[in-house]
């Protein structure tokens, strides 16, 4: 941080800490200047995260979720189906850009505001997803829009989104806990 960044963010501190009124505007938009200069995020920034879908996954999302929807968990009946085949849950992709938006871009500290998506093709088992995030547009008050693409392994768009989120001060660097390992049945 350059020695104007760093007047701009005591600027920002002492507005918002003496909770003047009559300068609300100024504090918020040195804050966000503050921000939008120390900050790593910028516009074009790219991260993606992969996962192959295993049936583990869809026993788990159904139990952790409880769509129990036998398209997801009955083969005789999802061979009556359009898809002639199990599908994965749609908000399993969900859940994957959620993971690539809290690990990779912008990562730990991250909060979500919003999510839009539309499914384009269905998910099945053994396929290997890969959530695209671009960021778009950095926005007041610590916000960031992010477009929130998922691609199978034969690179086809299956998810198109966009997502907004509150997005960490600064850019964080942690190591994330080993998680148990989980039994169904």
């Amino acid at each position: 941080m350059n020695r104007s960044q760093f007047s701009l963010l005591v600027m920002c501190l002492t507005l918002f800490l003496t909770g003047i009124s009559t300068h609300k505007a100024s504090a918020q938009a040195a804050c966000y200047a503050a921000w939008n200069a120390t900050t790593a995020y910028t516009a074009g920034q790219t991260a993606s995260y992969s996962k192959t879908v295993e049936e583990r996954d869809i026993q788990l999302f159904a139990a952790m979720s409880g769509d129990h929807n036998p398209v997801h968990l009955d083969p005789e009946f999802a061979a009556q189906t359009m898809f002639k085949e199990r599908i994965a849950h749609g908000m399993f992709s969900g859940a994957l850009i959620s993971a690539a938006v809290a690990c990779e871009l912008p990562g730990p500290g991250t909060i979500y505001i919003g999510q839009t998506m539309s499914f384009q093709k269905p998910v099945k088992i053994g396929d290997t997803l890969t959530v695209r995030l671009e960021i778009l547009e950095k926005l007041p008050k610590f916000r960031v829009r992010i477009a929130t693409r998922v691609f199978n392994q034969r690179d086809e768009l299956v998810v198109d989104g966009e997502a907004e989120i509150l997005a960490p001060r600064k850019q964080q660097t942690v190591t994330l806990p080993t998680l148990p390992a989980i039994t169904i049945g």
